[in-house]
């Protein structure tokens, strides 16, 4: 396994865009993630990121692509209470991917063939 987008700056959140009104929507927040370390919750709406507006879903990836894990960048949220800003740190995305060894240019034994050869003809015990 691997990290898909290593070294890339994310909120570890799902967002739902509104387009409307250039806000997005949290779904969750994963307990140790940057928006729950920054008091967020679930049904809060973000409104804007390092000051821009959130007109979409690539608009979001390309400010976060302008920024590096460990940045702190102020977010303006409505939330229950009102209006806030928090200041929140980025985190390194953490989606990763399942890749053969050949692929991750790591060394494949004859026994990890063999495995595999076994495995893919339903004879691996």
């Amino acid at each position: 396994m691997r990290r898909v987008r290593a070294g890339q700056a994310s909120l570890v959140s799902r967002l739902s865009f509104n387009p409307a009104d250039s806000t997005a929507s949290i779904g969750s927040t994963l307990v140790g993630s940057p928006l729950y370390q920054a008091g967020l919750d679930r049904e809060d709406v973000l409104r804007k990121i390092d000051g821009q507006r959130l007109s979409s879903a690539k608009a979001v990836q390309e400010l976060l692509a302008a920024h590096k894990p460990g940045d702190v960048v102020p977010v303006e949220y409505r939330t229950r209470g009102g209006i806030r800003t928090a200041q929140v740190t980025l985190a390194e995305d953490p989606t990763l991917e399942v890749v053969t060894n050949e692929t991750a240019q790591k060394p494949v034994t004859k026994a990890m063939k063999k495995f595999r050869a076994d495995w893919l003809s339903g004879k691996a015990k």
